[in-house]
Order: structure tokens, then sequence, then C-alpha cells
């Protein structure tokens, strides 16, 4: 197996973790954040212009992602002041940086430098604040999530499933995680010559589609424009959705139940699962969405029909996957500190190995796709210092 496939699949199963759960109002007052995901984030200038391919600054990016985890009353109520020295007491934006401080959302936006509010803000800086506020939402997944994650794949699919790993990405980058997560929810793709421009400054209209996306917005295409400079551009219909009203300018991807092309969920996950020799990133977005959809299986809202059409997927995926026997690795069961065993729960299902290095230590869960092996690092190992890491 190629090194940049065990590269990617290493790094993107640190942090499998499906998009927060959206709710319809935004609390600002608790230790997590809310999603609403109707909101209007968006506004035009003074002359009716939407502007995008302009860039935007940190401070711009700041307010437009505050627009959907609050509202105003929250920072004219609350003292928000902020520990940069580079953002004015007095400045009109300095309740939105305060709330995101108090909040812990602009890590790795800002640093002890500062935040430098007026600077224009990157693709990676951009996909890191979506990373965090992400973090901090309500948990919780269910059949919509599941919809939503698909029809966001679908999306980027085509384009980046041709990419190994993006080439301007090393595993030292500051933003790594957060693009990955951003990759395997479906919220933004790479370039076609396989980058994704983690530097490259991000244009208003690229961030409001990722915004759309996270937000589970289904653009309609219908509606007036707000704008006089959208007509024909490749994100009008997302300009349209960001600024419009439920049921007009958007739908819920959730409630769709099919790709961006109109093909049903479970037909799509299909196709992408059964592709043959694909690249790192292909399988790696495949397997994602297989978990996801075992997840949907047992959610509170999952239908009938969508629990037995998804049984049969899974069911077609365990049948077809490499043939192996579970068998005990290395030690005596009797001796966690030294035994390693593994099971197979289908290809997808996850071949899982449990490996303890020494005594008086959390197992770390490995996961096994074909002869690729990894761990999934979790807090617990980290601060116990584990051997298997």
């Amino acid at each position: 197996m190629k090194k940049a496939k065990k590269l990617f699949t290493l790094a993107l199963s640190i942090i499998l973790t499906f998009g927060c759960v959206s709710i319809s109002t935004a609390s600002t007052n608790t230790a997590e954040i809310s999603i609403n995901d109707k909101a209007v984030f968006i506004a035009e200038y003074a002359d009716g212009r939407f502007d995008p391919e302009r860039t935007m600054t940190k401070i711009e990016a700041v307010v437009l992602l505050f627009q959907i985890i609050a509202d105003e009353d929250s920072i004219v109520n609350d003292d928000l002041p902020t520990s940069f020295d580079d953002v004015p007491s007095d400045a009109w934006y300095t309740p939105y940086v305060g709330f995101f401080e108090k909040k812990g959302l602009l890590y790795k936006v800002a640093d002890e430098g500062g935040l430098r509010p007026n600077d224009v803000i990157t693709r990676g800086e951009f996909v890191q604040l979506i990373y965090n506020i992400e973090k901090k939402c309500v948990t919780g997944f269910d059949y919509a999530d599941f919809t939503k994650l698909v029809y966001n794949v679908s999306a980027i699919y085509e384009n980046t499933s041709k990419i190994e790993e993006f080439s301007d990405v090393d595993y030292d980058n500051t933003y790594d995680l957060a693009i990955y997560h951003a990759v395997a929810n479906g919220y933004v793709g790479g370039y076609p010559d396989g980058s994704f421009g983690p530097e490259r400054a991000i244009t208003r209209a690229e961030a409001v589609t990722i915004v759309n996306r996270m937000t589970g917005r289904q653009p309609t295409g219908n509606g007036t424009s707000l704008y006089t400079d959208i007509s024909g551009h490749w994100a009008e219909a997302q300009i349209k959705a960001a600024s419009g009203e439920y049921g007009k300018e958007y739908v819920m991807s959730s409630e769709a139940k099919s790709t961006v092309d109109g093909t049903p969920v479970v037909e799509f996950v299909r196709n992408i699962t059964g592709v043959k020799k694909p690249t790192a990133m292909a399988e790696t977005i495949s397997t994602y969405v297989i978990k996801a959809a075992l997840d949907a299986l047992n959610a509170p809202d999952a239908t009938g029909d969508d629990k037995t059409e998804i049984s049969a997927l899974i069911e077609t995926l365990r049948s077809t996957r490499s043939k192996h026997e579970p068998a005990t690795v290395v030690g005596d069961p009797a001796d966690l500190s030294s035994y390693i065993y593994m099971f197979k729960n289908g290809r997808y299902g996850r071949d899982v190995v449990i490996e303890t290095g020494k005594a008086d230590t959390t197992p770390v869960e490995i996961v096994l796709f074909n002869d690729t092996h990894f761990n999934l690092i979790n807090d617990d190992d980290k601060a116990e210092n584990n051997p298997a890491i």
C-alpha cells in the first residue's frame, strides 16, 4: 500500500467525528454552542453588491459565523472584553471577538501575537473556525444528520475522490485536523490540481458555500436575488440560500434523502464503497460515510424502511470484504498488559484491535482497513503517555 494512503488514513482517523447537531435556536449562555441552521448570515454592501470573489478579513469571518451561533442580544447584554492587544476596546467588532474568545472559538486562529482582525483569513483558518464551533456543539447523531452528510459528500466527491492526499497539507500543518474534518463532512473539497490551499485567502463565495453545507442547506436556485453582482456566478444559488428563506431559496438537505444530482442516499453510498482501487481520499471518505450509516441504524428518527435499506447495504459490504479470521496476535488473554487481540465486524463495520502495551493503562483502539493500521488517539492516551501512541 502506498505511503500516502497510510499517512492520509492515519491523519483522518484521528478526527472521525461527525459535524454537530443543528437545532432551531442558538444558546449563548452555556458552555456548549448551538447552531441556528435557518439564520440569515450574510448581507450586501451599501450599493447592493455581494462581491463574491472578494476575500474576507478575520473579523468579517467571525461576524459571519456569529450569526449562526448567537444573536445580537447576547453581545449587548454580556460583558465581553477581549485580551487581544490588537483589538481596540472601543472597536465596533470587539464584542464579537470577545464572544468568540470567551467560548474558546479562536483556537489556532489567534495566538500570543494577537488576532490581527483586519488580516485576510485563509481557507485553513476558516475551516479551523468551523472545527472549533463544531467541537463545542450539542452532540448526537440521527438519520437526518446521515442524509445531510451524504448530500454534502456528494457535492465534493467527484473531484476530491481523485486525490490521494492534498499536496500542500503536511501532517504538521497547523490546520490539518480541521481541514480533514471539513473534507470528511463534505463542507469543502480540494482544487483540481490536488491542493487544498490552506494558506490561500478564502473568498466570500467559498465561505458562504461552506457554511451552507455546515448548516445543512440545499439551495433551490429559486427566489429573487438581493444582490446586483451574482447573476451567473458559480455560487449564485449558494448566496441566495445564505440570505434567503427556508422553503424558498433553500430546503434542508437532511429532508431530501438524496444527493446533489438526485441519487438516493443508499444508492450513492453503495456506489462509492464499490469503487475498485480507490484513492486514499476516496477510501477514507467512503469508510467515514459507512461509519455514519452504522450509527444511523440506531438513530431515533430512522424509519423502518431506512433501517432496512441500511442493513441491506451493510450486509452486502460485509459479504464482499476481504477474508481473514480473527486471531490472538500476541500474549496471554489473562494478561491484558501484553495481550493483543482482534475481532472482525465487517470490512466497514471495522476491524478492531485493542492493544495495551503497559499494565494499568487504558487500551488503545486500533482500526485496520485492508493492510493499514493506526491508532485512534484520545485524550486519555495522551494524558497517560500510553506507549502505543
